[in-house]
């Protein structure tokens, strides 16, 4: 019997794709006329040996919280590729990790940047079994735990997932490799379902899942520097990828309006991170034009002034393009060749 993750909706933007771990239908389907048009409903498949087993084994529940987050990585997939492919690449804007912080303003102001939202994984809420459409309501703490304990979920229910196999490449947009990487390491696949849910500037809880990656990153590098300093293949991302991390965490230039917005409670209340602090009054709003993000969040501190909402616009997609140079790139770093195993 074959098992699918069924997206009950017309607009998602994820293209169909065959990869080594899974299937996504095509975004077009053959019509009742015999013309094509776009597909209504789309399947996602885990492209396992073992698909047959996961049902009897985990459930309805865990077989569906499985499929959702490979659905996540492919999310996240699209999403990276998408801002690498117009902003990021060499023939684009060329954004390095070395970046400073003039020019993401600069880059801020000048491009607007916006998060690719692929309309997918809320419409994601059956799973097929055979003829059988199976409503599952959405769980995100259930799949939280999932994108932190695959590995040891599918040990515990004695399912070995994917056969072990060659990468095809080491370019991260032209194999499986950010997928293998996600079922090798914890950090990679709690990063991707997170970076997959972040679908908009205006969203709740878009500071609290763009600070996660970021500090999740960071921990990654320290905990396993040791590790990565003996790797030789990359070493100008890596030192990049270092330079850009310790900028972001401990360069107070950086970090005044990175974590110093982020965790601020006495700015944001209980939309910071935190809510311990008692929350400043305001005077007005900031209308002077022409701020760099660092500027923004001094005169809002120091001066009670509320950024209006193009500054706060300037302040996202500032966050947001940094974030997303540091993690394509944190990426492309050598998570799961033979001497990264040994070393752990």
């Amino acid at each position: 019997m074959e098992i699918s993750l069924l997206v009950d909706t017309s607009t998602s933007k994820l293209g169909g794709v065959e990869t080594a771990y899974f299937i996504y239908d095509d975004i077009e389907d053959e019509n009742v006329e015999g013309g094509i048009s776009r597909a209504l409903q789309r399947n996602f498949y885990l492209k396992s040996p073992n698909s047959d087993e996961l049902l009897g084994k985990m459930g309805v529940n865990n077989t569906f919280y499985l499929h959702k987050l490979f659905l996540s990585y492919y999310d996240t997939f699209i999403k990276l590729q998408y801002f690498w492919d117009r902003y990021a690449c060499p023939s684009k804007l060329n954004l390095q990790a070395d970046i400073l912080k003039h020019e993401i303003d600069h880059i801020a102001k000048t491009h607007k940047i916006e998060v690719f939202d692929s309309n997918t994984l809320s419409h994601a809420n059956y799973l097929i079994n055979g003829d059988k459409r199976i409503f599952v309501n959405a769980n995100p703490f259930q799949e939280y735990l999932w994108a932190i304990n695959m590995n040891e979920f599918l040990d515990s229910y004695n399912i070995p997932l994917f056969p072990k196999f060659q990468i095809e490449s080491g370019s991260i947009f032209h194999s499986s490799y950010i997928f293998k990487s996600a079922i090798s390491k914890k950090e990679i696949s709690i990063a991707l379902y997170e970076w997959a849910n972040i679908n908009n500037f205006n969203q709740p809880d878009f500071i609290k899942r763009i600070s996660n990656v970021l500090e999740l990153i960071d921990r990654d590098l320290r905990r396993n520097k040791e590790i990565y300093d003996q790797i030789t293949k990359g070493t100008d991302v890596r030192d990049k990828v270092y330079l850009l991390n310790k900028r972001i965490q401990s360069n107070n230039q950086w970090r005044s309006f990175f974590f110093g917005v982020f965790n601020a409670s006495d700015l944001l209340g209980a939309y910071s991170r935190h809510a311990e602090f008692e929350i400043k009054s305001i005077i007005g709003f900031n209308n002077h034009a022409d701020l760099s993000a660092e500027q923004i969040v001094k005169m809002w501190r120091d001066h009670s002034l509320l950024p209006n909402d193009s500054q706060f616009n300037h302040l996202f997609r500032f966050w947001y393009i940094t974030a997303s140079i540091l993690l394509i790139n944190w990426l492309r770093l050598d998570h799961i060749s033979p001497v990264v195993q040994r070393l752990k």
